[in-house]
């Protein structure tokens, strides 16, 4: 075991005396080669994410925690479709033309069956998108899945831009998005609906609109099912939707930040994981880990400068909930130990399993 000092944090009696085409192949061949696994497709559905009402839960404890005025954010949700080259997964998501013609039906995702075996190589694919919120999802010889997402508060809109790589149309285009039955009435998502065919190397996009109503585990399942050269397609995938997407950051001195810590006292609002490290520890990798995990960065309140001190609010339909954050890389003995703790019994866990599986 590294030597760490003793669970009761150094940090907090120093605060008592301080204060990131390919070609086609011949068709019928390759696709039964390259055809993906997983489960069956449902009905595509889709719907605008509606602005959270005024809720006194919105207002409650975690505001008060952190004694920050939260104002609330306006959200637009127009649609809009893309048919450009693969490379513009990594463009501006709001740069393409408004398609207001095309229907959508409202579906919170609710009806979710049994998980289905992922995809080969999405499992370590999706772990970076934890700390990310733009990239490739999926690819292989016959298809690019790439996303670009981003949150506002409770709400969030996630691009995903399927692009056809080969020289013969995918037919029969059909995603869906499921939540499990676990987190059923936690998230929502409302799909847009994307073309049925997409033509030899021509890229479509596909909006999800999601709201976090209060903390969830799991992300949602996403199937992809098409046909090439008369061979059905199946791809179980994951959509790269974790509840630290909906974190604010929050800044604070090193005293209320010691306040705070020491009020989230109880063993359900902390979270904490000693393990060992699977890349290297480098500062600046670090960095830029937590910084995209989504909570601030609070210089000078460790006295140990090799530490990280975190805060953040997460927003959710049902109330905000005040996180706190430390990491201390321990480089000698190659390992780290990660405390979190939140206002909301259970949240600590959630995150602190999600951000351990980034180091």
């Amino acid at each position: 075991m590294p030597p760490f000092a003793e669970k009761e944090s150094s940090i907090l009696a120093v605060l008592k005396k301080k204060s990131g085409r390919m070609s086609a192949q011949e068709a019928h061949k390759e696709a039964r080669a390259a055809g993906g696994a997983g489960g069956a497709a449902a009905a595509v559905a889709a719907g605008a994410v509606k602005n959270s009402t005024n809720d006194k839960n919105a207002k409650n404890s975690s505001a008060d925690l952190f004694g920050i005025s939260t104002p609330p954010v306006n959200s637009q949700n127009n649609s809009s479709s893309n048919t450009g080259v693969l490379v513009d997964v990594l463009g501006d998501l709001y740069s393409s033309s408004n398609n207001s013609s095309m229907p959508s039906v409202a579906t919170n995702g609710t009806n979710s069956a049994s998980p289905a075996t992922l995809t080969s190589g999405v499992t370590d694919n999706i772990k970076k998108f934890v700390c990310k919120n733009n990239g490739v999802l999926y690819e292989n010889d016959i298809i690019q899945i790439g996303v670009k997402s981003e949150f506002r508060q409770n709400l969030g809109r996630i691009g995903v831009f399927y692009g056809n790589k080969t020289s013969m149309p995918l037919q029969g285009f059909l995603p869906s998005v499921s939540i499990s039955s676990a987190d059923s009435g936690r998230v929502s998502v409302q799909v847009k609906p994307v073309e049925s065919t997409i033509e030899a190397g021509a890229q479509v996009q596909q909006f999800v609109n999601c709201e976090c109503i209060d903390h969830f585990e799991d992300l949602p399942e996403m199937l992809v099912c098409f046909t090439y050269g008369s061979v059905p397609q199946r791809l179980s995938l994951k959509l790269p939707l974790s509840i630290n997407k909906f974190f604010e950051p929050t800044d604070m001195n090193g005293e209320s930040f010691f306040a705070r810590w020491k009020n989230l006292s109880s063993p359900s609002q902390e979270s904490q994981q000693i393990f060992k490290t699977t890349c290297p520890m480098e500062s600046g990798s670090i960095r830029t880990k937590v910084m995209g995990f989504g909570m601030q960065i609070l210089e000078g309140i460790d006295p140990n400068p090799e530490n990280f001190v975190c805060a953040g609010i997460l927003h959710t339909r049902t109330q905000q909930i005040g996180c706190l954050m430390r990491l201390e890389p321990n480089r000698q003995a190659q390992m780290y130990r990660l405390t979190i703790r939140a206002s909301k019994d259970g949240t600590a866990k959630i995150l602190c399993n999600l951000l351990s599986q980034q180091f």
